[in-house]
């Protein structure tokens, strides 16, 4: 007797076989593989026996045996497409989508209207990133199956895989119509939306999908992407911890906690998780796409060129990596590279944001205004960098309305230092509309009351109360100013003027600075220890040294400062090694008074600094500023100056990112542009 129970004659076989599958059907596992077994001893080609095992060794988490016994049937019944379509799928299941593809192709060869085939060949089409040969594939099981929930759901995976949003949501409607609680259906519903820039729409979907499955790990995903896309990184990376046990050996699973982690800026974990990921799977586009975020992130530019690059082998190219690719040459001085790209992904994919964005950035760099501003006013949908703090329920002010007799509200976008430079084109608006409504920042409104006295300002949270009450006919993103005003660079006023400080806080520093040449020097961002990617623009006091020891110099704090203590602490150092003195005021908080500031900034001759808020305020009130960039700047617009702000002139090094470089030029260029300036602080 066999270890599989009484032995069966040759005979016998069909019967014993016959018992199998029926065990097998009902969930009996067990006697089932003892009766598939005990045919096999019998007869050891025997091909159905052989392709029934490798059909309950792959339900029962036992992939590489399945494969080896439906290999043996496929072997001993090359013909029979049903078994090649097994095979098809258990290597679909072991992530082998090349190999997949090639057994149901085969497959098809046989039986070219072989339905479970077609359906096979388009999930590996998918799952190896294929997407338009697998649509083609999936339209073609619809076409005779309508209502076939799997293929709707992998057509609408993939649409959305190549930007077909529209359509995609459409399809995942109608699974989802058939189907109202299937997770899958949910889930991608959620991702249609997360897609077309609207994360916050997706929660629900995904969160319905998610009380469904529990336990699913690609649900969970999306909704942490979803979460993240809210910035609620903190939720997102809650919803991943909540399944990471059993998942630890997920690449893509990895991947995304790799992703959350580095929008929390903790990219030390995130790049263990990101090596983590590669080290199971080095073919993971997604891993590979987060290191290079990574690398880029730490400034190490060409490693993240090599993770982007293998990411658009591994996807076949999209308008994302693209971008992110473009991003990384124009970060090593590769502008002709980098636009090339960019025009690339944008033929590739128009209606992307980011890509929108990208493209739009690159054109206005390189002085091209005309395509920039409009491909940057196209670039201003949800979902991409230009986005208010939330909804207002207000039409947009299109270019070609007349503002004459309207109320418009100007929002905020990105940061405080840009919209600094955008109000540079707010006094064209005021001087056309009825009246302008700015949403201001409150650390920024009292100098944006005096400087703009005709206009309403009001606070985010003030804005906010009222948001379905504004009374106003229009609202613009601060940033649309410039399509209607500035297209051109004659059409940038110089000089320039645009923040009034105030007059008896100005008094109060000039006599607190005294006689002298006053500079105003800020050298970093607002904190000691800034993102990574910032830190090749900065320079810190022992680099400038030489600069501040030049003779006649009152040098005075106006570092944008977050802690409060930092800079203090390093102007202290600064004294002690180097011998370098620098005014400090206890009584400014550099961080929350920018009004202060302005009034610090008025009262000096010039301005030294890299590209901050500091520099930007600087610039508004027309000051005389000398500023470093590691690079060329966006909003320079291809000028050795600033055409927002003319009195801000630019020390751009021809090796970019070369501090020495940045130190020599300004060694040589501020005693002139002081003597230019110099007094001329107490005529304004």
């Amino acid at each position: 007797m066999s270890e599989t129970g009484p032995s069966v004659s040759v005979a016998q076989v069909d019967t014993v076989l016959a018992l199998g599958r029926r065990m097998h059907i009902a969930g009996g596992f067990a006697v089932a593989e003892r009766a598939y077994r005990q045919v096999l001893e019998a007869s050891p080609d025997h091909p159905e026996a052989l392709r029934c095992m490798g059909q309950l060794a792959f339900q029962t988490g036992r992939g590489a045996e399945a494969l080896e016994f439906l290999n043996r049937s496929v072997a001993a019944r090359p013909g029979d497409s049903a078994t090649r379509c097994d095979l098809s799928r258990v290597c679909l299941g072991l992530g082998m989508a090349s190999e997949a593809a090639a057994h149901a192709r085969v497959a098809l060869a046989f039986s070219p209207a072989l339905f479970e085939a077609h359906a096979t060949l388009a999930d590996a089409l998918r799952q190896g990133g294929r997407w338009e040969e697998a649509i083609g594939h999936y339209l073609e099981i619809l076409r005779s199956a309508p209502e076939e929930v799997g293929a709707l759901l992998g057509l609408g995976f993939c649409l959305l895989s190549v930007d077909r949003n529209e359509e995609a949501e459409a399809v995942i409607a109608t699974a989802e119509r058939l189907a109202p609680e299937l997770p899958e259906a949910l889930h991608l519903r959620g991702v249609v939306r997360h897609r077309m820039g609207k994360p916050e729409e997706a929660l629900p979907w995904l969160m319905r999908a998610r009380a469904l499955d529990p336990a699913n790990a690609r649900i969970a995903v999306s909704l942490a992407m979803a979460q993240d896309g809210c910035t609620r990184c903190e939720d997102a990376l809650a919803t991943l911890r909540l399944v990471e046990e059993g998942n630890g050996n997920d690449p893509e699973f990895l991947s995304a906690v790799c992703h959350v982690l580095i929008g929390l800026n903790r990219l030390d974990e995130a790049e263990d998780y990101g090596r983590r990921a590669l080290a199971l799977d080095p073919n993971s586009a997604n891993a590979c796409n987060s290191m290079g975020r990574i690398c880029d992130a730490l400034w190490r530019l060409e490693e993240a060129e090599a993770f982007f690059r293998r990411v658009l082998e591994l996807r076949n190219g999209s308008g994302l990596e693209l971008t992110n690719l473009s991003k990384v040459l124009l970060a090593q001085g590769r502008m002709e590279e980098s636009m090339l790209l960019a025009e690339r992904a944008y033929e590739l994919y128009p209606k992307h944001i980011r890509v929108q964005f990208n493209l739009a950035m690159r054109l206005l760099r390189s002085g091209d205004l005309t395509r920039g501003w409009e491909m940057y006013e196209v670039s201003k949908a949800k979902g991409g960098a230009r986005v208010p703090s939330w909804d207002v329920d207000l039409p947009d002010l299109e270019v070609d309305e007349d503002p004459g007799d309207m109320t418009v509200l100007v929002r905020g976008e990105q940061g405080i230092g840009d919209i600094i430079l955008f109000l540079s084109v707010l006094p064209d608006l005021i001087a056309r509309a009825r009246h302008c409504i700015i949403e201001g920042v409150p650390k920024i409104n009292p100098l944006l009351k005096r400087s703009f006295p005709t206009a309403t300002v009001v606070t985010m949270d003030e804005l906010y109360a009222m948001r379905d009450r504004v009374p106003a006919d229009r609202q613009m993103l601060v940033g649309s100013l410039c399509r209607r005003y500035r297209m051109s660079l004659d059409a940038f006023p110089n000089p320039h003027r645009y923040f009034i400080p105030d007059p008896a806080r100005v008094e109060n520093f000039r006599r607190r600075l005294g006689e002298g040449v006053r500079l105003a020097l800020v050298w970093r961002g607002r904190s000691r220890f800034d993102e990574p990617s910032n830190m090749p623009f900065y320079l810190n006091l022992e680099q400038l040294a030489p600069v501040l020891k030049l003779p006649g110099l009152t040098i005075v704090s106006a570092q944008y400062d977050a802690s409060g203590n930092d800079a203090r602490e390093e102007i202290e150092e600064a004294k002690s090694r180097f011998g370098v003195d620098i005014r400090i005021f206890d009584d400014l908080d550099t961080y929350n008074d920018l009004d202060g500031v302005a009034a610090l900034l008025e009262a000096c001759d010039v301005v030294l600094g890299p590209p901050t808020t500091t520099l930007h305020i600087a610039g508004a009130l027309g000051k005389p500023t000398l500023r470093w960039c590691a690079s060329p700047e966006y909003f320079n617009l291809n000028q050795t100056y600033s055409p927002f702000t003319p009195s801000v002139r630019n020390v751009v090094p021809e090796t970019l990112y070369d501090k020495e470089e940045i130190v020599r030029l300004l060694l040589e260029r501020l005693p002139a542009f002081i003597a230019e300036h110099a007094g001329r602080s107490g005529g304004r």
